[in-house]
């Protein structure tokens, strides 16, 4: 399932990495790619494994505010 998520707070492309990085890392999630620019996460996972609560949960525990 692609998802757009809105993202607030990324000022850098360090903190799209930081994103990327955590967000790969969840069992389920084929591709990620944060853009500061854009304020926003593209995300391909698979719902079945992965609950998109966990994803802002995830963006959350980075220092952002995430919402779908």
């Amino acid at each position: 399932m692609k998802q757009t998520i809105r993202v607030s707070g990324m000022k850098c492309p360090h903190c799209e990495a930081r994103v990327e990085k955590q967000l790969s890392r969840l069992e389920g999630v084929v591709s990620v790619k944060a853009s500061h620019a854009d304020a926003c996460v593209e995300l391909d996972y698979d719902p079945a494994v992965l609950a998109a609560d966990e994803i802002v949960e995830t963006i959350a525990d980075c220092g952002y505010e995430a919402s779908l």
